[in-house]
């Protein structure tokens, strides 16, 4: 079992939790966007955590144990019955950011890592004392999280799926 970071936009959140999304997490979208970057490394039995970095603090959103990696325009024709009519997703995502939940992708998208046992979604602080224990990348080749003046960077966590340590994980797992 492998553990990941994915980095949501903090529009994104604000907007899906405005709707009233607060879970639980259901599905992570993956595509070739740094934006949503791609689930390509996950497999089944990996977990993802669903982060956001803002003015240098890190909020653990969600988390979701991956039960499948789907083709995403098969999970959503068949789960969401939504057709964008042949507009980008983000377009799409824009034009109803009154309603838009964490189901539907934010980007154009491959991949929806369909999970079980999906947490809530909700800003858990991660506290700032730890961040320099955070270690990402592949095993054995584990590097401290990217801080800048004491505090994190988006940049951490952006543009690709993120391998993070199992004690990384754990401390995490606290917040849950």
């Amino acid at each position: 079992m492998n553990f990941y970071t994915v980095l949501w936009p903090n529009e994104w959140v604000k907007n899906i939790m405005k709707n009233g999304d607060a879970g639980p997490l259901t599905v992570i979208y993956g595509g070739e966007h740094t934006s949503q970057p791609s689930l390509s490394k996950v497999k089944a039995g990996d977990v993802i955590y669903a982060v956001r970095v803002e003015k240098g603090q890190l909020f653990i959103m969600g988390r979701l144990t991956v039960a499948e990696i789907q083709n995403a325009d098969e999970y959503i024709k068949n789960n969401l019955q939504i057709n964008p009519d042949n507009e980008m997703w983000d377009s799409y995502t824009y034009k109803n950011k009154k309603t838009i939940k964490h189901n539907v992708p934010r980007t154009c998208t491959d991949d929806a890592a369909l999970g079980v046992d999906g947490s809530t979604i909700e800003n858990r602080l991660f506290p700032n004392e730890l961040i320099p224990h955070l270690k990402l990348g592949p095993i054995g080749k584990e590097v401290p999280a990217k801080l800048k003046n004491g505090q994190i960077l988006s940049l951490t966590f952006q543009g690709h799926v993120r391998r993070i340590s199992e004690e990384s994980a754990k401390m995490f797992d606290c917040l849950f």
